[in-house]
């Protein structure tokens, strides 16, 4: 709400000829790479950890067979890789493990159960339910 307040002041000040001590401070052209660098450069590289080491990680993963009650985990099923669940009932539940954000391989968060993205940080349930985003699409069921 203050970007707004402050960008109609200076738009305002722009119309009428006049000078706005905050026009430098928020001009759309006033972006030095460098500064943004550094941080865009570790967070561009973490992602693309994430997207070739899970990968990679999916290739020995367990079968669906090995999980036990309460656990949840990326595993082989039919040849496939899946997130798989495995409720106190001994119901197995599978989604598909690719995050429908961006494409990162989904983890199994034990505290909460949930399957966390860890490229951008999108939740989804068991069932594969968006909890939230960045992600706004569930995961889909993997039967």
């Amino acid at each position: 709400m203050t970007n707004a307040t402050v960008a109609a002041t200076v738009l305002t000040d722009l119309v009428q000829g006049a000078s706005n001590e905050w026009a430098e401070t928020f001009d759309s052209t006033r972006a030095v790479i460098r500064h943004g660098s550094p941080s865009l450069v570790k967070d561009g590289l973490g992602v693309a950890k994430h997207l070739v080491g899970d990968r990679l990680a999916t290739v020995r993963a367990p079968d669906v067979s090995e999980l036990h009650a309460g656990e949840g985990a990326i595993a082989q099923i039919n040849g496939h890789t899946v997130a798989a669940y495995r409720d106190a009932d001994d119901v197995l539940h599978t989604v598909s493990a690719t995050c429908t954000h961006l494409g990162c391989t989904v983890a199994f968060n034990t505290a909460e159960r949930t399957w966390d993205c860890p490229c951008h940080g999108s939740r989804f349930d068991i069932t594969g339910r968006v909890l939230e985003g960045p992600a706004i699409t569930d995961l889909s069921r993997a039967d």
